[in-house]
């Protein structure tokens, strides 16, 4: 369904966890998790929230709140023990996967970028980026509006990369 905003979003997905009581939630990062309205069901499903960017930037106290039944997985090993710390007991490793029949090398005849990033933009790319290409390292970067910001001499926005289309293409 296309929702005009996001009130109406999280109307749907309380709707949805009210009228279809499912047994488990997967989200990947936290995207459309609203563990207030979890820890009020009656039998909270059992939620897993696989992490591919940064969950310390995103999980916060309120989502200790479904610590008995949330299950969360990183793709990068570093993380779990600040997770641990912050209280949240089920934390794991969970690498990152991809189709081999969709990211394969292509023909040799060289690279279309020499250096390149494709993601979401926030405070925290952008300073890593900046500083790179402060050095002199020319970077493509490919992801939302945001990174418009930071178009510089050495660091060129180049607009969204599509998963399928793109991103085979940007990464070999």
């Amino acid at each position: 369904a296309a929702f005009h905003n996001n009130h109406e979003r999280m109307v749907a997905i309380v709707d949805g966890l009210v009228n279809v009581r499912p047994d488990m939630v997967f989200v990947v990062d936290h995207i459309g998790l609203l563990p207030g309205v979890i820890s009020l069901l009656a039998a909270p499903p059992r939620v897993i929230s696989w992490f591919y960017d940064n969950p310390l930037e995103i999980l916060n106290k309120d989502f200790l709140a479904i610590n008995s039944i949330y299950h969360i997985f990183c793709w990068d090993r570093s993380y779990l023990p600040a997770l641990k710390r912050m209280g949240f007991g089920s934390v794991d490793y969970q690498s990152f996967a991809t189709n081999p029949e969709v990211y394969r090398p292509t023909a040799i005849g060289g690279f279309d970028y020499e250096v390149s990033f494709v993601g979401t933009w926030s405070p925290r790319r952008m300073n890593l980026l900046q500083a790179l290409a402060a050095r002199g390292i020319p970077i493509d970067v490919f992801g939302n509006e945001l990174w418009r910001q930071a178009d510089g001499p050495n660091l060129r926005y180049r607009g969204l990369a599509c998963n399928r289309r793109d991103c085979p293409r940007i990464y070999a």
